[in-house]
């Protein structure tokens, strides 16, 4: 009987834009390792592929995982409040109000 054991999931994970990725990275102070040739970041570890969208990582580890996704998606929304010339409010942690001046 082993005394050890490794449960290991693959989840969903589709981030589109590697320097938006990067930049969620940095906002959680995350160190990374990014492989550009294959599209492969390890962090944490967790290993993302880029390519096919998938993330791997221990199941114990899902919060880290939620924790990126919530970081990557606030990034993109800053990018696009500052491609369409919107200014950005922090109403909650986990909310943000676009408006257009």
């Amino acid at each position: 009987m082993p005394c050890y054991q490794v449960n290991l999931v693959s989840v969903q994970f589709q981030a589109k834009s590697i320097p938006l990725l990067e930049a969620a990275l940095r906002e959680l102070q995350w160190g990374y390792t990014l492989n550009a040739d294959t599209q492969v970041l390890y962090t944490r570890g967790m290993t993302i592929n880029l390519a096919t969208e998938k993330a791997t990582l221990d199941r114990y580890d899902q919060d880290l995982l939620n924790q990126l996704k919530v970081a990557y998606s606030t990034e993109v929304v800053k990018a696009v409040a500052s491609k369409r010339k919107w200014v950005l409010k922090r109403r909650a942690k986990q909310q943000l109000q676009a408006r257009r001046y």
